[in-house]
């Protein structure tokens, strides 16, 4: 947790009577916004790693990223958070990060405002079922880091044949 969040979103959020937010990792946020976040009825877990992080993701009914949307937090847009999302087959609700890759709704949903985020969360647990989170199991296995390795490795070499036929022009 750290000042990319929207603190005031994530209060809005926890407001509502079925909403509990369990925000994990390290934590630099102020000892203030803290208390603040704690009062509001957010409970802060331990970091967590490997298959433990991915049993928690897995238990939850929506994964949310609640970012502010400024030139920092939009510069460094959570791609790599999204697919870890996306492999935990759950459905995700985003503030509206304009460089954050498109989805289907049952397995992204962008939010313009903390109502809207909101709104979007009750969206998401209303319209998931095993369909859909088959369908985010199977862009996670297609999204995977070998297979962009691979990709990357490809564009390399190709890049390197054509520069190779230009040299020989």
């Amino acid at each position: 947790m750290d000042r990319r969040l929207d603190v005031e979103w994530i209060k809005f959020m926890t407001g509502q009577k079925d909403i509990d937010f369990y925000p994990l990792g390290p934590n630099t946020l102020e000892s203030k916004t803290i208390a603040e976040l704690e009062k509001s009825g957010v409970q802060i877990l331990q970091p967590l790693i490997g298959s433990e992080l991915e049993k928690f993701l897995q238990s939850c009914d929506v994964l949310t990223m609640p970012y502010v949307l400024n030139k920092v937090t939009i510069a460094a847009t959570a791609q790599n958070k999204l697919f870890q999302y996306i492999a935990a087959g759950r459905p995700i609700v985003s503030s509206a990060m304009p460089h954050l890759f498109e989805f289907p709704p049952h397995v992204l949903r962008k939010a313009r405002n903390k109502e809207d985020f909101v709104r979007k969360i009750y969206e998401a647990v209303e319209m998931d079922s095993e369909e859909h989170a088959k369908e985010r199991l199977r862009i996670a296995s297609e999204n995977t880091w070998e297979k962009r390795g691979k990709e990357l490795i490809n564009l390399i070499e190709r890049g390197i044949r054509v520069r190779e036929q230009d040299f020989q022009r």
